[in-house]
């Protein structure tokens, strides 16, 4: 039983089929959105925009109850809370960190769009929180 026949016991399907659609535009904006994280004329607005993306993610995923994307989203809100806090560019650690994050829910993205028996575990990478934000 994959994870949307799992998702299917407690919601309904046109519900399940716009969140992964949502989902996968999203995951489709992560990667330039990181790599302009560099770029002191879009860090505002990049670190801004990822923000919203994984604050919606952690809301969704909370409703689907989809946990591990949930925590996951979770921490990297944190994270991008803390970038927004700071004036940029975003250093190297914060941005192949973001990549790192960006390859894992990518994988999610994968996984939901082929209907895989369950999302795999985050990635340990991701517990090596970038200490230094900024350049």
């Amino acid at each position: 039983m994959g994870i949307i026949d799992t998702l299917q016991a407690d919601i309904d399907y046109d519900i399940i089929d716009e969140f992964i659609g949502h989902y996968a535009l999203m995951c489709d904006e992560m990667e330039g959105l990181i790599l302009g994280l560099e770029k002191p004329e879009l860090y505002v607005r990049n670190v801004g925009e990822l923000f919203r993306i994984f604050h919606n993610i952690k809301s969704a995923s909370g409703f689907m109850k989809l946990d591990k994307m949930n925590k996951a989203s979770e921490l990297v809100e944190s994270v991008l809370e803390e970038a927004r806090a700071a004036k940029g560019p975003a250093g190297q650690e914060l941005v192949n960190w973001m990549l790192v994050v960006n390859d894992m829910f990518n994988s999610w993205k994968i996984q939901l769009e082929s209907n895989a028996d369950a999302i795999s575990a985050i990635t340990p990478k991701i517990l090596n929180i970038p200490t230094n934000i900024t350049i």
